[in-house]
């Protein structure tokens, strides 16, 4: 009889510890989600010749400071893919290669497109696809 005692005891106390502690994780230490500005997809897919040799095809989404920017965005579309062009062409395969090499495309795209803007500012480029053949 002392040993089942023992059982429904310990029993008893893991599962008030299991739920006190993810009680605690979610009322309490749970990290707060990042929070995402307003995205603005562009229709076209990108899809170029790089410098040397190779082809590269993008989806870029932006994440803007403000939605207000969406339409100097429509404004200058024509210029912003233009420059997203100039900037695929200017690239070799192995500037492209890994993560490194995304990221540095990703900071070069977001200070080449944010010198057009006036009305705010591109806060992030995402690539929902890249493909570099």
């Amino acid at each position: 009889m002392g040993n089942r005692l023992l059982i429904i005891l310990v029993s008893v106390l893991l599962i008030v510890a299991l739920v006190g502690g993810a009680a605690l994780y979610f009322l309490v230490l749970r990290p707060e989600p990042i929070a995402i500005g307003e995205i603005y997809k562009f229709k076209d897919v990108f899809m170029t010749d790089l410098f040397n040799r190779g082809h590269v095809r993008v989806e870029i989404s932006l994440e803007l400071e403000k939605k207000s920017l969406t339409k100097e965005l429509d404004t200058r579309s024509v210029q912003l893919v233009d420059e997203i062009y100039r900037t695929l062409r200017s690239k070799t395969k192995e500037d492209l290669t890994g993560g490194v090499g995304q990221d540095g495309l990703r900071q070069e795209l977001l200070e080449r497109l944010n010198a057009f803007l006036t009305s705010g500012k591109i806060v992030n480029i995402y690539f929902n696809g890249l493909v570099i053949d």
